[in-house]
């Protein structure tokens, strides 16, 4: 599995989208910013090479200050290889909101 790329879908704001084709450096470089209590989800696009993919799970850690504060599983399904992108998105999450959630966060997202 090959993912190309990532997006946050937000309803009111366009898509942030992550390109994971080049440099991931770039990626830590510029930080995302979220609104308190938004309401998002977020989109993958991937390849499958060689052989069929059963049971590929998404899974998202949310972590402050080095401490894991959330982990979400998401089962995205079975794929066979195919020239073209799978596109897949997760559920509708929320972003933490109140003056105590107010910090920077680091999500470790991992197939």
């Amino acid at each position: 599995v090959i993912v190309t790329s990532m997006a946050r879908v937000v309803a009111v704001r366009h898509d942030i989208v992550l390109d994971l084709q080049g440099d991931l450096s770039q990626l830590k470089a510029n930080p995302i910013q979220v609104k308190e209590k938004a309401e998002y989800r977020i989109k993958m696009n991937f390849r499958v090479q060689h052989e069929v993919v059963s049971g590929l799970r998404y899974v998202h850690g949310v972590y402050r200050k080095g401490i894991r504060v959330a982990k979400d599983n998401h089962m995205l399904g079975s794929y066979g290889p195919k020239d073209e992108e799978y596109s897949a998105m997760t559920p509708v999450e929320e972003a933490p909101g109140g003056m105590m959630a107010r910090a920077t966060y680091t999500i470790k997202s991992s197939f």
